[in-house]
């Protein structure tokens, strides 16, 4: 999840159509970061660490109950203080079970100096997933993100909020809007598209617990959409992934206790002692979640001989990796690791899961940012069935998004920023030398059950903070800010020397980076003045063929806006046969609107507007293409416009 930092919390609402033209500035000396030790006190460095197989049932309860004893309180443990109304699984028809024989197994059966380089000429940030539409803005190739909008080319289904609606519209042709499908989710969150199967994924609060939902609809009569069947998995989500044919649900679950409270006759120290007997007492079914199936009316509980536990004290919650086939009617895989996670993400190989430890928590909130590390589990998913341990480690400092990790050839990159940043000019005391930030780059390889660190490289931007990173093969950009945003080129060739090669001072910050095409880069983030304010949305694109000496091709800045697309990486639309580029503004000037911006990427890196789509129904979210339509989505309907004719626009609202 993306960590948006203080600078960019502000409510905006409309968009302010001016814009203009920056400098050109040009690529300064590179600053030489090393790989040399910082000079952080109590320094945090990498720690490789494998994760353990419980034996069975027995040993995984007790290690639970003992962390539990430890941490509960008259209100229960920490973050679960809600009761939990324990029910829902006794009433499955044939309750609890294994999943037995079926496409993957039985459910959670699992085992546990360098040469110089060009930079890659990169391909598109949302390749088209076939000529003539354009595809979700995913980080990584063949591995598809959710998100409220899905095309195949014919057929373009979108979300409504909050949980309203399946809209579906027939894009063969003029566009068609067809009957919505009523979804019937409180929380929606995101929606995945894979032959004639929509699977809907949302949250919902249920006998007390957070309850993540898969709803999968068979679409391919898009006249008459139908419900399939619902997953019902315990936990809140935190991300998923389509890759190799299968969804990839991350969900963490807290203990499945009913807890006592304080209250009435009920004092706290009775209600403490009650709260430690249901821990002395609860089983394995109250620590590993289930995954329930309807109209199959079926329950499937992961099993504890699949279920591992980290080297270090990580408390009584549970992250789970839960394997679902659109076309089958019970999960084909599983795996649960003790411990919550913040952050995941996948490549076509592997799949990360990232937090930071409560401890290190609390020492942010005591004003100790030296101390804090990150740490990662990795996951083998070439067979998503059949997930097993690629091994864990703890690296120093702390992520800002999925784009912080990286994998390449069986290299982890993970960028990550450690200390206290230098505060904007008269705002606060600075830091002492010995605590100020340090931004690095660790990279990590599994061997031997851990992740095993190969190479590191520090310096990069000391006494700033990293805003935005992107990973593309052999090299690296990372983005670091204060007052000025530093661009950093990174040599990643020789994993076991990562090299910055060139740097490129510039004012303001990109806090998310794209990939275009002939060697340029995309930024979008923030004009900054002088005590960090923010002065409006801009737009950049980098040259950097030459990784000694990136340079600013273009630049826009919209006063007094922003785009999503700063902290939603799939709000941007990048239409390569074309060059063009749709960013969503919004405004919190006075007289803004909403709405958004169609940019023309010049051959030469040039950068210009050539339209807008208007904002007057509403915020847009998304813009996608098909044929030779440029569809921009609203809450309450489309704006339709010729790719080549943006400023012709027609209104398609929902019904």
């Amino acid at each position: 999840m993306h960590r948006t930092p203080a600078l960019r919390t502000c409510l905006f609402v409309a968009l302010l159509a001016t814009s203009c033209t920056a400098t050109r500035p040009t690529a300064s000396p590179t600053p030489h970061p090393t790989a040399q030790p910082s000079p952080l006190a109590h320094e945090a460095r990498v720690t490789a660490a494998g994760l353990t197989r419980f034996s069975d049932c027995g040993a995984l309860t007790k290690a639970l109950r003992t962390e539990a004893l430890g941490e509960v309180t008259a209100y229960g443990l920490p973050g679960t203080s809600q009761p939990y109304l324990y029910g829902g699984r006794g009433a499955m028809v044939g309750g609890p079970v294994a999943y037995a024989a079926g496409a993957g197994g039985a459910m959670l059966d699992s085992a546990a100096g360098s040469a110089p380089v060009a930079a890659p000429m990169a391909a598109p940030a949302a390749a088209p997933a076939a000529p003539g539409f354009s595809g979700t803005n995913n980080q990584e190739r063949n591995v598809d993100e959710p998100d409220i909008v899905k095309t195949n080319g014919t057929l373009m289904l979108m979300l409504r909020p909050n949980g309203g609606a399946l809209e579906a519209v027939d894009v063969q042709g003029r566009p068609k809007l067809l009957q919505p499908l009523k979804v019937d989710l409180p929380q929606v969150s995101s929606l995945l598209l894979s032959g004639d199967r929509a699977v809907v994924l949302g949250q919902r609060y249920e006998a007390g617990h957070s309850v993540t939902t898969a709803e999968v609809y068979d679409v391919s009569d898009p006249s008459a959409m139908r419900h399939v069947r619902t997953f019902r998995i315990d936990g809140a989500l935190l991300d998923a992934r389509f890759v190799h044919g299968r969804i990839l649900l991350v969900t963490q679950t807290e203990p499945l206790v009913r807890w006592s409270t304080p209250g009435g006759p009920v004092s706290q120290a009775l209600a403490l002692q009650r709260n430690r007997a249901l821990i002395r007492t609860a089983d394995a079914e109250r620590w590993l979640p289930s995954v329930r199936v309807t109209p199959r009316l079926r329950s499937y509980r992961a099993q504890c001989d699949t279920a591992y536990h980290p080297a270090q004290r990580s408390g009584t919650s549970t992250t789970s990796i839960v394997t679902l086939d659109p076309d089958a009617d019970a999960p084909t895989g599983d795996l649960t690791v003790v411990g919550g996670s913040s952050v995941m993400y996948a490549s076509e190989n592997a799949l990360y899961l990232a937090t930071t430890s409560w401890a290190d928590q609390q020492a942010v909130d005591r004003g100790d940012n030296t101390r804090v590390t990150t740490q990662l589990h990795g996951f083998d998913i070439t067979d998503p069935d059949k997930l097993t341990t690629l091994g864990s480690a703890s690296v120093p400092g702390s992520l800002t998004d999925q784009y912080a990790l990286s994998e390449d050839k069986g290299y982890l990159r993970v960028a990550t920023t450690i200390g206290s940043p230098q505060p904007p000019t008269g705002e606060g005391a600075a830091p002492a030398p010995s605590d100020l930030s340090d931004n690095l780059v660790t990279v990590l390889t599994p061997k031997a059950g851990v992740l095993a660190k190969v190479g590191e490289l520090r310096g990069l931007g000391r006494g700033e903070r990293i805003y935005g990173v992107r990973f593309l093969g052999d090299v690296g950009y990372v983005v670091t800010f204060r007052t000025i945003d530093p661009l950093y080129a990174i040599d990643l060739s020789d994993p076991a020397h990562p090299t910055a090669r060139g740097a490129l001072h510039v004012t303001g910050y990109s806090s998310a980076l794209f990939p275009l095409a002939d060697g340029q880069l995309l930024g979008i983030g923030q004009s900054v003045g002088d005590h960090q304010q923010q002065l409006g949305a801009q737009a950049e694109v980098f040259d950097v063929k030459d990784l000694d000496a990136p340079s600013l091709t273009g630049k826009l800045v919209w006063p007094d806006a922003m785009s999503p697309a700063q902290d939603d990486h799939h709000a941007l639309l990048w239409w390569a046969p074309k060059h063009l580029v749709v960013l969503p503004l919004q405004s919190y000037g006075p007289n803004g609107d909403a709405g958004a911006v169609v940019l023309k990427v010049g051959t030469g890196g040039s950068l210009t507007q050539t339209g807008r789509i208007s904002g007057g129904h509403g915020p847009i979210s998304r813009a996608v293409v098909v044929g030779d339509l440029l569809y921009s989505v609203t809450d309450g309907g489309l704006v339709v416009a010729p790719l080549d004719d943006v400023d012709s626009q027609t209104w398609l609202p929902f019904a």
